[in-house]
């Protein structure tokens, strides 16, 4: 009462206060102010002879409202014909909330491209909780793996085991990260976060980018997992012997800094000869600038044999395929280079993999976090750097078999 006379009854005064309901308060200035819930009737609504001047929408929508397409054309029909019909050209209209769905009401009105029925003419705020992410994911990567009990950090392992390994590598893991409220939930905080409830939760309540599960090719439920059955990669590989066949491919970027720039994805693929299944055994996702990758490859192919690796080597990406066979040799490393010269469409060469993921042919590890995300995203998310580096190395193990099979019909050539 003190801080705001102008709408507050005032102890002793003549004028008796208006009563209070638990929908409404009428203020001393004249101003009526009503809490109303989504669904409620709302025309001729009038303070007097007023219309509403002012409507804040907030949280109207929750998981129910977005589970259906009736759901969400009927909420959208209430607020197009009677919450927006109930004012009048000078009433101000703020909505707030979270986009629970790709296909809700808030993730139409904030749709950067609205169409028919889209929120034309809308002044759009898109928040995100992490705006930036770390340029060094393989870190979080590993850091996730121990803290689920995939990796061990000095024999433990454990959320205990992850704090430290993050604070062992604490500048390097924060290295380009920025959140929108930093007092409130640092980068620590929502990877936590983010591990603990699942990507795609966390993109919907913290990112405001929920994706359309129907939409995306590689469903949760179709990727097996080679971890299951061994301990590590190099176990893998002594169990099969001389039937490895080991194959690596690089989708290369330019390493730009500041988190907009693509990843460069370098991803190893096992193949058994003797029951054709592959195994991904390693997949390196990172911002990296050209130098970086090609050291990396060359660290990669003193751990693995390849029998090939496959360079991505369109327009710039040639000179360095060059440079990766120059260092290679330099380093006194076998490293057979393949260029590949992509022509066909990206998204159809992703594509071709699904019957493979689908039917177990290509198995995963549950520690590659970024690869399993980009797939699951795919083709919907911002970056497909992993899957494109897989495509690669798992079509050259495929045609590799088909040649050796047309070689050994006797009488072929």
């Amino acid at each position: 009462m003190t801080d705001f006379p102008q709408v507050c009854y005032q102890p002793g005064t003549k004028t008796p206060p208006k009563p209070w309901r638990d929908n409404s308060i009428a203020l001393n200035n004249g101003v009526m102010i009503r809490v109303l819930g989504a669904g409620q009737g709302l025309r001729g609504m009038k303070h007097r002879q007023h219309r509403p001047s002012l409507i804040i929408v907030d949280d109207l929508e929750n998981q129910e409202h977005c589970e259906s397409a009736d759901q969400r054309h009927k909420l959208r029909d209430w607020f197009d014909k009677t919450l927006l019909k109930s004012g009048d050209e000078r009433t101000n209209v703020i909505v707030v909330g979270t986009i629970l769905h790709y296909d809700s009401l808030l993730a139409n009105l904030t749709h950067p491209k609205p169409g028919p029925g889209q929120g034309v003419g809308w002044d759009r705020r898109v928040y995100q909780a992490v705006e930036l992410f770390s340029e060094h994911p393989q870190l979080w990567e590993m850091w996730e793996s121990i803290r689920f009990g995939d990796e061990e950090l000095n024999g433990e392992m454990g959320p205990d085991a992850a704090a430290a390994f993050y604070q062992a590598n604490r500048d390097k893991m924060l290295d380009g990260t920025r959140v929108l409220w930093p007092q409130r939930e640092d980068y620590e905080d929502l990877m936590i976060l983010r591990a603990d409830e699942g990507r795609l939760s966390f993109q919907s309540e913290k990112q405001n980018e929920p994706l359309d599960p129907e939409m995306c090719l590689f469903s949760e439920d179709s990727f097996r997992f080679w971890d299951d059955e061994f301990d590590d990669s190099s176990e893998m590989i002594r169990a099969f012997g001389k039937k490895a066949r080991i194959i690596g491919a690089c989708d290369p970027s330019m390493g730009k800094r500041g988190n907009r720039g693509d990843y460069t994805a370098i991803v190893t693929v096992v193949q058994n000869t003797e029951t054709k299944q592959m195994y991904v055994v390693d997949a390196d996702i990172a911002r990296r600038k050209p130098d970086e990758t090609i050291q990396r490859i060359v660290a990669l192919a003193n751990t693995y044999s390849y029998r090939r690796f496959l360079f991505e080597a369109n327009q710039f990406q040639e000179v360095m395929a060059n440079r990766l066979k120059h260092k290679a040799q330099i380093a006194c490393v076998s490293l057979n280079v393949k260029k590949v010269t992509n022509t066909t469409n990206k998204k159809a060469r992703i594509e071709s993999l699904e019957s493979l993921v689908s039917s177990g042919k290509l198995r995963f590890s549950r520690r590659h976090k970024l690869l399993l995300e980009q797939l699951r995203q795919f083709p919907l998310g911002a970056h497909d750097d992993g899957p494109d580096a897989l495509e690669m190395a798992v079509t050259d193990a495929v045609e590799d078999r088909t040649i050796r099979i047309t070689y050994n019909v006797p009488g072929s050539y």
